[in-house]
């Protein structure tokens, strides 16, 4: 759910090498569509400058609240069935793990 014009970032590699489908739909809105590693952003990119603005910038974003991390459900090993019920429910948004 993106506003008119507005853009997604796909951070991570899941998506783009599983090559799953975009509804093109999305595009009448003017959405901007981008992929983007890590991994190329900071490991090959030999420019430390550039390192240090993205760095900066994920910082900002984290304690203004622009960009809002992923929410996590972490279980204890014990209930390792409570957490595929959990799973398996739906209704989770995020990321589930065991500790």
């Amino acid at each position: 759910c993106l506003a008119q014009n507005g853009r997604f970032l796909e951070i991570g590699k899941f998506d783009l090498i599983s090559n799953n489908p975009l509804d093109m739909s999305t595009f009448q809105k003017g959405i901007s569509f981008y992929g983007i590693t890590l991994e190329n952003m900071m490991i090959k990119n030999r420019n430390s400058e550039r390192k240090r603005l993205m760095v900066t910038l994920l910082e900002n974003g984290l304690s203004d609240g622009t960009i809002k991390p992923i929410q996590a459900k972490i279980f204890p090993k014990a209930n390792i069935e409570e957490a595929f019920k959990y799973m398996a429910s739906g209704k989770h948004i995020g990321k589930v793990g065991l500790c």
